[in-house]
């Protein structure tokens, strides 16, 4: 009797077990072969309102980014299809009970994302007369990606914002990611721009966010740009804004740095992070050189003395100028103080005259 009286009662309430995923991720599993193949990335873009600018995003952006992204990573191949994993819904309690559902509901991630149950790990749906798999994961596919667009979560002056939603359970590696395009009408901006926009942000979904520390391969690229074999690589002479870009003064134009650049680099320093994750193995042939501030390093700490004597240089013109500009103002002050003065004598003086 309880068994029945439970059922009802979720009937009439329409409770759903599942939580929504808002923010940070859950965990999945992939099987992967053993041998580095180019990165196969999907998009999901049902999630954005038909119309013309969805349209050319699926159809001449997005190909570019996956065939960029390709050229420049490898990883272990998934062997099968990419599943995203299914919570527990009104089906799993219904069976529970030995009640059959003939209806699975697609995976609500907050008001503007949604995975569609096609995504999710296969399930069996029974109703009275037979029953049906449903659901099943992504064919063909290593990493996948959600784009939806969420105003209310992006900054004045932000494009777009990525977040991983679903890891490995067992080594960590990114499988799933959502893309909120802050603004739609950014598809309308120059075709490179949004191409290497859309890099960036799955970027950051493949894991370039919040590192703490310069890894080895990290460290033997900034050696090799600079020409500096021993160079101890401090943190922030590679990153800046909690360790989620690169720093736009030594790498400038780079793809990782925060703002987008007329002419975007998709150099090797970005694929040296990525390669430290262990997860990747980075086509380095195919990056853009990208020019560093200094050309040359004899001396292990020649990069860092440079960097110390630009900075005190900045430093120095800034404080000058400053003491240019209070100096003006005084001088203004004071003239119009002995302006004051003589007007002064001269009201003096008419008075004088006039009693006179």
């Amino acid at each position: 009797m309880k068994p029945v009286l439970l059922c009802i009662l979720f009937l009439i309430l329409g409770v759903q077990l599942s939580t929504p995923l808002r923010r940070g991720h859950t965990q999945g599993s992939a099987t992967r072969s053993t041998t580095w193949a180019p990165i196969r990335v999907h998009f999901d873009v049902s999630n954005l309102n038909p119309s013309a600018e969805t349209s050319y995003l699926a159809n001449v952006i997005l190909p570019q980014v996956k065939s960029r992204v390709a050229s420049l990573l490898q990883v272990y191949s998934v062997i099968g299809n990419l599943e995203y994993p299914r919570f527990t819904d009104w089906c799993d309690v219904w069976l529970t009970f030995g009640v059959n559902c003939s209806v699975a509901h697609p995976l609500q991630l907050g008001p503007n994302l949604t995975i569609p149950s096609s995504d999710l790990t296969p399930k069996t749906l029974c109703n009275l007369t037979h029953c049906h798999e449903e659901g099943g994961g992504i064919p063909n596919v290593d990493f996948a990606a959600y784009v939806y667009s969420n105003p209310e979560e992006c900054r004045p002056s932000t494009l777009a914002l990525a977040g991983q939603i679903v890891i490995d359970i067992v080594t960590g590696q990114p499988l799933f990611c959502r893309i909120n395009l802050c603004d739609l009408g950014t598809v309308n901006r120059e075709n490179d721009d949004v191409v290497a926009l859309f890099v960036h942000e799955i970027y950051h979904g493949l894991g370039f966010l919040g590192f703490d520390q310069v890894g080895p391969h990290t460290t033997q690229t900034v050696r090799d740009l600079f020409k500096c074999p021993t160079l101890n690589v401090p943190f922030d002479f590679v990153f800046e804004t909690g360790g989620s870009h690169t720093s736009p003064t030594f790498f400038h134009r780079d793809v990782m740095n925060p703002h987008i650049h007329d002419t975007t680099l998709y150099s090797n320093i970005s694929l040296a992070i990525l390669h430290d994750t262990g997860w990747y193995d980075p086509i380095y042939e195919n990056a853009d050189p990208i020019v560093s501030v200094v050309i040359e390093c004899f001396e292990d700490d020649v990069i860092l003395r440079d960097m110390a004597i630009l900075t005190l240089f900045v430093f120095g013109g800034v404080v000058l100028v400053l003491i240019l500009i209070i100096v003006l103002i005084i001088r203004f002050f004071i003239a119009l103080d002995r302006r004051r003065r003589v007007t002064d004598k001269d009201q003096e003086r008419l008075l004088q005259d006039i009693y006179v």
